[in-house]
């Protein structure tokens, strides 16, 4: 492998906590990067395969795993359906930092800022099974891929928004928890990633910065009194990690929190400048040479201080007619306390705990995304939705047809899959890959037609 980092980036690391040039260096230019996937926790009960091995588990997440190789994502079944998501082993520490910190069955209210393509919003959504995430992302183009991957995660507790971070300070006080894995320069990644290679600049740096700082200030307002602000980036530079922590002890008068018990490798380092309480703000940096993840910062701090909560709460969305939601019962899985809305001729549903904060943001945000699309009502039954099959909410007792592999592959390219369907009933039935739900087909005499979302399809050979 030849890699040649920029030499600004060098001379600006030397004497950082944590840094060992040639090491680091040396984990650029000859070794591999690493592969890991982070699996489903609610999917896992359906899932007839196997894990990998105890060996591979990543340390700081109970369901995270390095991969001995990168195998082609785009043709795992698996992948499609959800049981996992590929995300580096850095990112994955979110987990161990709510963990220190966070309740994980508290009923709070979550925003991820900056949210695609999706990795730390499935997390928190896995994380938070009674919160609500608010996932969000100002570029139309990836908040898409952002709405497709947490589809596809299947817990109906994401809200997906594409909002200006400034657009949050109408919700003042309104979340519990603001997660901000902040653009940057990328220079943690460029073991993986040549365009960062090639666009890092020194100046790139600065802008960043800068850039970091006014998203920071423009969402603070966001968050209550009491709340958790987790900050990540991933770079290795001082002016985006170290100096943001000065900006939020000093500039934003936030209590930094301290982890205990630290994975081996993982280095603490600190800020210089004294915020409340007068300590200097300590994060975790990830060097590729200490420990087995390429580069990653992340912070934790609490709002000691803040307005009281104000916002606008919006109309409260009217239910659907409940002779519809009698034609739902047996698409639902049982017992799912949930409220019936409707989207033009679209069914939704989210759970009813979070019925008037849907009026809230609806009122306030720009909304692609909320809950559990169910399906259309056309006749006197239901087509159901794609959402539905890939949701933990669609009925363990509706028909499923389990396929193999070329069989998938065939159904996830919009493709009618090679199936032995004599003797089988018509009707819709779950297309099934060792367990898992990818999607509606429906069996008719003679043929199958596929349900899946050809904007989804496989395009790829």
């Amino acid at each position: 492998m030849s890699l040649s980092i920029p030499d600004g980036l060098i001379e600006s690391l030397e004497g950082s906590e944590g840094f060992h040039k040639e090491a680091f260096i040396d984990a650029h230019e000859n070794q591999i990067p690493n592969t890991s996937i982070r699996y489903n926790p609610l999917k896992l009960g359906s899932y007839k395969g196997s894990l990998p091995a105890a060996a591979q588990r990543i340390p700081w997440n109970p369901y995270g795993y390095y991969l001995e190789k990168r195998p082609s994502f785009t043709h795992d079944p698996l992948f499609h359906g959800g049981l996992y998501y590929v995300q580096e082993p850095g990112s994955q520490f979110l987990w161990e930092a709510l963990r220190q910190t966070a309740d994980p069955g508290q009923r709070v209210k979550v925003l991820d800022l900056c949210a695609a393509p999706g990795g730390k919003s499935t997390l928190l959504a896995s994380y938070f099974k009674n919160g609500l995430i608010v996932s969000n992302e100002i570029m139309k183009n990836r908040a898409a891929v952002l709405t497709e991957n947490v589809t596809k995660w299947g817990t109906g507790n994401v809200v997906v928004s594409c909002n200006d971070p400034s657009h949050f300070q109408r919700l003042q006080g309104y979340f519990d928890v603001i997660v901000v894995d902040a653009p940057c320069s990328g220079s943690g990644l460029l073991r993986k990633d040549q365009v960062a290679v090639e666009q890092w600049t020194e100046q790139l740096v600065e802008l960043c910065s800068k850039r970091q700082q006014q998203i920071l200030s423009d969402v603070l307002p966001a968050l209550k009194q009491g709340g958790l602000l987790i900050y990540s980036t991933c770079s290795y530079s001082r002016q985006e990690d170290e100096d943001i922590m000065d900006f939020l002890s000093t500039s934003m008068q936030l209590e930094n929190i301290i982890l205990k018990d630290l994975p081996k490798g993982i280095a603490a380092v600190s800020g210089k400048l004294k915020g409340p309480g007068g300590k200097t703000p300590v994060g975790y940096k990830f060097f590729p040479d200490q420990v087995r993840s390429e580069g990653f910062f992340i912070s934790l701090f609490k709002k000691t201080t803040g307005e009281l909560p104000s916002y606008g709460y919006g109309e409260t969305v009217p239910a659907i007619a409940a002779k519809e939601q009698a034609l739902l019962k047996e698409w639902m899985k049982p017992h799912l306390d949930v409220y019936y809305f409707k989207q033009a001729a679209d069914i939704l549903a989210i759970e009813n705990k979070w019925m008037a904060d849907l009026g809230v943001l609806q009122k306030n945000l720009f909304l692609k995304k909320a809950g559990v699309a169910i399906g259309q009502i056309k006749g006197k039954g239901l087509v159901p939705a794609h959402d539905l099959a890939v949701s933990l909410w669609v009925n363990p007792a509706i028909a499923g047809f389990e396929m193999d592999r070329a069989q998938s592959l065939q159904y996830l390219k919009s493709q009618p899959p090679d199936l032995e369907t004599e003797g089988v009933l018509t009707g819709w039935y779950l297309a099934l890959y060792e367990g898992i739900g990818l999607g509606w087909m429906k069996i008719l005499p003679g043929r199958v037609n596929n349900y899946y979302p050809r904007n989804w399809r496989i395009l790829k050979d």
